[in-house]
C-alpha cells in the first residue's frame, strides 16, 4: 500500500460516503479524517485507524504497516499477541 491515505479516501468513496458522514459514524473528525486521506498526517493514531478500519471493514494489519506501527514480524503474530501488544 503505498499512498494509505489515498486508500482510505478511495474506499470512503467506494461506499459513496462523505467525510461528515463518517465522522457521524465513528467519531473520527472529519478535519482528522481529510487529513489522514490527504497525507498531511504522516502518524495518525492507531486507535483512529482501527475505527475506520472497521467502519470500512478492511484490514487494520495492513493499515497499521502501511503507517509503520508494525513490520512484517510483527504482523505475522497471533491475534492474542496483537491485542497483548495494542491494550
Amino acid at each position: 500500500m503505498n499512498n494509505p491515505g489515498q486508500y482510505l479516501k478511495s474506499i470512503r468513496k467506494k461506499l459513496g460516503l462523505g467525510v461528515k458522514a463518517v465522522y457521524s459514524q465513528t467519531g473520527v473528525g472529519d478535519s482528522t479524517i481529510r487529513r489522514i486521506e490527504e497525507g498531511d498526517t504522516k502518524n495518525p493514531p492507531a486507535s483512529q485507524l482501527k475505527t475506520l478500519a472497521n467502519f470500512y471493514g478492511i484490514d487494520v494489519i495492513e493499515l497499521y504497516k502501511a503507517y509503520g506501527y508494525l513490520d512484517e514480524p510483527t504482523a505475522t503474530m497471533t491475534l492474542e499477541e496483537t491485542r497483548v501488544l495494542f491494550r
